[in-house]
């Protein structure tokens, strides 16, 4: 999930991404009915399908989502049910969070989904309009308690106003019952990884893309036509499966939105959510502009459909997953000839400057931990320049025969979803420590909290930085040896020297 205004400008970029499990589901945990009765309101009708949370009396309410805060406000009516069909008591200790006097198991209430005051959570919460939405189930259901690796699974029915349409990688339900009961009921594995676009505003673009299904929804007029920004998401996948040497699924949704509410030029949000990439934008005053920041938007996001929605790891490895995969995308860029080389030693210089006007006394570790308060800039901008001494590191040692790309194919070999979960920050740093060269950047500036020289690790390729006024800059030296032209060269940087 990202935000920014512009990426070259100012690093603002935020990703929550969701870590998936690779414990499988056999049974789902929840049914539930999710009916239209205003603009912006709907009511939710379930129960349970296990008993074990059927006897569950504590209930809540997903409270906030990455610097989205009070969600439990839109929960209203809550009634509760037990296995006779008379009205379970509760009190209410907080808005979204109750207690009831016995289980229940079957309930209904009402969530109001306007848009929120901040028009950047309609990226990452449920929001619906007069004329449709997103829903995120994940927000829209009560929170179970549940055992290790477990997710929620549900079953789930949408009755839909006239002339709207569902967009969604869930699976259709099986539902074998009456002949319109399975019309609009989806079988969905985990709802943290489940976004559905409703509505009538909405108009798909798709196409085959190797072994996936990718699809471009979007509403409103852009500077790009639908297929134009298809073929950009195309070659964006096509370079990041070189890297993985398989597509993270068969079926991805592209998810491109406006503003619910005004916001100025260039301003974007995004979060990749399972196979779904939500992006929030305004506009952008020129067509190339408006190319490039959609180029810019769907390098990173895209990369996040396999780090980290297709590894088994959890915690808050943020330092890597948005630091690192910012690095990455400004590479993708380069190697697409998206931007320019000047470009990309400009955001890095940007970065850095960026890292030390932010400076915490905390390593990456500790301020990914905290990076919803006040740590944000600090853990995007710091890690992006730590992949880039990894980056350059691993290219020095080698001669330019390796780089960061191998890191990322063995994190993935390893800690795809096929294996058993475990702790994101941990099988990371054991990865980078198994390369010798990478040992003391590590240890230094991911797990320590020592200043980056800049300045020393960029010397051998025939950079040198400069600051002035506060500002660092990366600039290619005057005169270089044919060695560095080569690494240059492998870097991406050739062109303007």
């Amino acid at each position: 999930m990202r935000f920014g205004r512009n990426l070259i400008v100012k690093l603002v970029l935020a990703a929550v991404s969701i870590f998936f499990s690779a414990v499988h589901i056999y049974a789902h945990s929840i049914e539930a009915k999710i009916k239209f009765i205003s603009p912006s309101r709907v009511l939710v009708e379930g129960k349970f399908l296990e008993q074990r949370f059927a006897e569950e009396k504590n209930w809540t309410f997903l409270q906030s989502y990455a610097d989205v805060s009070d969600l439990g406000k839109r929960i209203n009516k809550l009634t509760l049910f037990d296995e006779k069909g008379e009205e379970v008591f509760y009190k209410r200790f907080a808005p979204g969070i109750f207690t009831a006097k016995s289980g229940a198991v079957r309930w209904q209430y009402e969530i109001d989904l306007k848009t929120m005051n901040e028009p950047t959570a309609a990226a990452h919460v449920s929001w619906l309009g007069p004329d449709g939405g997103l829903l995120m189930p994940e927000d829209l259901l009560p929170r179970l308690t549940l055992g290790e690796g477990e997710k929620v699974s549900a079953l789930i029915k949408l009755d839909l106003p006239a002339g709207w349409k569902i967009f969604t990688t869930d699976s259709k339900g099986d539902n074998k019952g009456d002949e319109d009961e399975g019309e609009n009921e989806y079988s969905i594995d985990d709802v943290s990884r489940s976004v559905m676009a409703v509505g009538k505003i909405w108009r798909e673009t798709s196409i085959r893309q190797g072994s996936a299904q990718l699809s471009f929804i979007t509403t409103g007029e852009w500077q790009f036509a639908d297929e134009q920004a298809l073929g950009i998401a195309q070659s964006i996948l096509e370079e990041h499966n070189r890297v993985f040497n398989e597509m993270p699924g068969d079926k991805i949704q592209i998810v491109l939105a406006p503003f619910t509410k005004a916001v100025d030029l260039g301003f974007w949000r995004a979060e990749t959510r399972g196979a779904s990439v939500v992006v929030m934008s305004s506009q952008m005053p020129f067509k190339s502009q408006a190319i490039q920041r959609l180029h810019e938007q769907l390098r990173h996001e895209l990369f996040h459909l396999w780090i980290p929605n297709k590894l088994a790891l959890n915690g808050n490895y943020d330092w890597f997953f948005e630091g690192f995969t910012l690095y990455r995308a400004l590479r993708t860029g380069r190697q697409l000839n998206q931007i320019r080389a000047s470009d990309v030693l400009d955001v890095l210089g940007r970065a850095y400057t960026l890292g030390d006007l932010e400076r915490k006394d905390l390593s990456l570790i500790e301020a990914s931990k905290r990076r919803w308060e006040g740590n944000f800039d600090y853990v995007n901008s710091r890690g992006m320049i730590v992949a880039f001494l990894c980056d350059l590191a691993l290219m020095r040692e080698s001669r330019g025969r390796r780089s960061l790309t191998e890191v990322f194919r063995e994190l993935y070999r390893k800690h795809n979803d096929s294996h058993p979960e475990q702790d994101g920050t941990k099988a990371i740093l054991a990865i980078l420590k198994g390369h010798p060269e990478l040992r003391s950047i590590t240890e230094k500036y991911i797990e320590g909290k020592e200043k980056i020289g800049l300045a020393q690790a960029v010397a051998d390729f025939g950079l040198e930085t400069q600051t002035s006024a506060g500002a660092t800059v990366i600039k290619i030296k005057s005169k270089l040896t044919g060695r560095q032209r080569d690494m240059l060269n492998r870097l991406g940087v050739r062109s303007e020297f």
